[in-house]
């Protein structure tokens, strides 16, 4: 999963009496999602919620309260005062909010701010400040890194849901880390250090100190990573990168990328078997994600493996919009993929722009055409629409309101003894899809009249059920047909082929599941074995698959 196997922000741990002037210069960064998105977010969770799926619910509702990250102040060559942070930290973002604390926990805050570059690759973010904003900026180190320099952390990271200013202290460990999982080689290597960092702390201030400076410190990096698994391991992106990010961006604005190029990085990027869902997902705009995003997670609950599954799943609960975001680039990776996971033979059509919207189909071999659409979304052509996804809408989620979700299921009755019996206990062994079940049968009757008498009988049956989505419980209503052969075990009797039939009720208590499910069940059963008639009624524990 690439950035967040290792993680994705930083924090510190450590706080010094000489920090205190830094917060003059590192702010917090508050992004605010668009209100089309909150209201998307809001609706999705109530669905979850009175869908049964409370988890996936709660992991929106604290998305909704809000992220934050760190960011600190720099002037372009134009004299215009900026804030700098990491891109993943306002990538769901329409404006920001900036604050700076000062003494006694008070706050200046900028509220509104305008997003004016950004750069997925380098995953940085400039945000414009008001042009009377006086406060001076932090300064970048020309000076090598060397391994072992002494360095300072410096941001909000949370405690709890809490941004908390924290100031750090380590050393870099290894100055030109080369990691292909978190940053392209080609654009810079990394530093790795250990001062201290965690969530929230993305976009805030590697430093080193310098007393000639303003602040007393100058900028080496941003940091921008952790490693989970490992003890003081955190990354930075150098700040040479930073400094050509931001006179780039000053000097071009946040302009939209050439849409040829554009595409030509997204045929690369499909052609490239060891692509990543991660990587795909950069391509996938926010608009396509409030439009479809809740049907291609259902999709991918429904239809991946357990990885994928997984995967999606730890990236929603993180940050439910890239969750969807992660879902889409699932559904489109699979589309040039197939079945078979292996990259299906197609062409590119030609681009051709229609109000602001670029349209490309790709052709598979002649077999189908898929067509897709594009838009301008920070600065960036992205897709927002892909295989009809858009006018197929909610139509996963109906087929999963009209899908039975399990494929399995094992049985254990007790029957209510008749006169002449001790117990009647049986098993069953079924297997199907929604409407449609089959399987086997085994049952044991000890006689009252013969103490060491069992009776037992073994055969096949086909059910037909009738499951009803109950929100937090399937109602499974059944009819089943069944026929074997039953063997008196005390004297060996034979006793011949029977036949029979079977209604009942269970109560699945589940929905999605990557594992068992119990449910409760009831049933009436009667059979027929030569002259003999039984008729029973039943109570059972099944776990569904």
């Amino acid at each position: 999963m690439k950035k967040y196997l290792i993680a994705l922000i930083t924090f510190l741990t450590c706080g010094f009496l000489s920090a205190a002037s830094l917060k003059d210069y590192v702010c917090l960064v508050e992004p605010q999602m668009p209100e089309k998105t909150k209201e998307f977010l809001t609706s999705y969770k109530d669905s979850l919620k009175a869908d049964g799926y409370s988890d996936y619910a709660d992991y929106i509702e604290a998305y909704l309260e809000g992220s934050f990250g760190s960011g600190f102040i720099v002037y372009g060559s134009n004299k215009k005062p900026y804030i700098i942070t990491n891109r993943h930290v306002i990538r769901e973002a329409d404006t920001v909010n900036i604050k700076f604390e000062g003494k006694g926990g008070k706050y200046e805050e900028f509220n509104g701010l305008k997003i004016v570059a950004s750069d997925e690759d380098m995953d940085f973010a400039l945000i414009a400040l008001p042009d009377n904003f006086n406060r001076p900026g932090l300064e970048f180190s020309t000076a090598e890194v060397e391994d072992g320099s002494e360095v300072w952390s410096a941001g909000f990271p949370g405690l709890g849901s809490k941004p908390l200013w924290q100031f750090g202290n380590g050393i870099v460990s290894n100055s030109e880390v080369r990691l292909e999982e978190l940053y392209d080689p080609e654009i810079s290597t990394l530093i790795q250090h250990s001062a201290q960092i965690d969530g929230g702390n993305s976009g805030g201030p590697l430093l080193i100190k310098d007393s000639k400076a303003a602040a007393g410190y100058k900028v080496i990096g941003i940091n921008t990573w952790k490693a989970v698994h490992r003890e003081n391991t955190n990354f930075a992106i150098p700040s040479a990168v930073v400094k050509t990010f931001i006179e780039r961006a000053v000097s071009q604005g946040n302009k939209t990328s050439d849409f040829s190029k554009r595409l030509e990085k997204f045929v690369n990027t499909v052609n490239n078997e060891e692509t990543t869902y991660e990587e795909m997902s950069h391509f996938i705009s926010n608009e396509f994600i409030s439009v479809c995003g809740e049907d291609a997670f259902i999709w991918v609950l429904r239809n991946c493996s357990e990885s994928t599954r997984d995967t999606v799943i730890s990236v929603f609960a993180y940050d439910p919009i890239d969750g969807m975001r992660y879902a889409i680039a699932v559904r489109v990776y699979k589309r040039f993929y197939g079945s078979k996971s292996k990259l299906l033979e197609y062409t590119c059509g030609e681009p051709s722009l229609e109000e602001n919207t670029y349209k490309v189909s790709f052709d598979f071999s002649g077999k189908s055409v898929v067509g897709s659409s594009w838009i301008e979304e920070q600065g960036y052509w992205r897709l927002n629409d892909f295989d009809s996804m858009v006018s197929n809408v909610g139509k996963a989620a109906k087929e999963l309101s009209l899908r039975f979700p399990y494929t399995t299921a094992f049985t254990l009755n007790i029957y209510k003894p008749q006169p002449t019996e001790k117990f009647d206990v049986g098993a069953q062994l079924t297997f199907g899809a929604n409407y449609f079940m089959f399987g086997t049968m085994f049952n044991v009757q000890k006689l009252d009249s013969y103490y060491s008498d069992l009776v037992a009988s073994a055969g096949a049956l086909f059910r037909l059920q009738f499951p009803v989505n109950c929100k937090v419980l399937y109602l499974v209503p059944y009819v089943e047909g069944r026929g074997g052969f039953q063997v008196n075990m005390g004297d060996f009797d034979a006793g011949g082929f029977f036949i029979g039939g079977a209604a009942g009720l269970d109560l699945v208590f589940g929905k999605i599941s990557s594992g068992f499910t119990p449910a409760l069940g009831a049933s009436y059963v009667i059979t027929k074995c030569g002259d003999d008639v039984s008729q029973k009624f039943g109570v059972g524990l099944s776990l569904y698959l």
